[in-house]
């Protein structure tokens, strides 16, 4: 294979399954820089039942991209992971949470 740029771009995963995987820090030591799921450019895309360790500085995080389905994301301690949008600067919805904010609807 001759690249005859220095730029080689990504490969397109237009829609995507991302399922049970541990991703963790190099020897546990913190990197702030650091991302454990990028998804750029995807219509739709799963991300499910992941571990990513709190050493890693942004665990999910989505950009230019359609609606995506985040679910049961954690640490290692159990404690939820929600993706972060970059053009919207915002925390993603997480099936989760969005089943704990239908539950307070409901009891109000």
């Amino acid at each position: 294979m001759h690249f005859e740029s220095s730029i080689i771009s990504l490969i397109r995963c237009l829609q995507t399954l991302i399922l049970g995987n541990v991703i963790r820090a190099l020897n546990d030591v913190p990197d702030s820089l650091s991302i454990g799921i990028n998804l750029i450019k995807c219509e739709i895309a799963i991300t499910e039942q992941n571990v990513i360790d709190p050493a890693v500085g942004t665990p999910i995080v989505q950009n230019l991209s359609g609606s995506l389905e985040y679910f049961d994301n954690e640490t290692p301690a159990g404690s939820l992971l929600q993706g972060y949008d970059q053009q919207q600067s915002r925390e993603t919805d997480e099936l989760t949470t969005r089943v704990e904010d239908s539950l307070l609807v409901a009891m109000f």
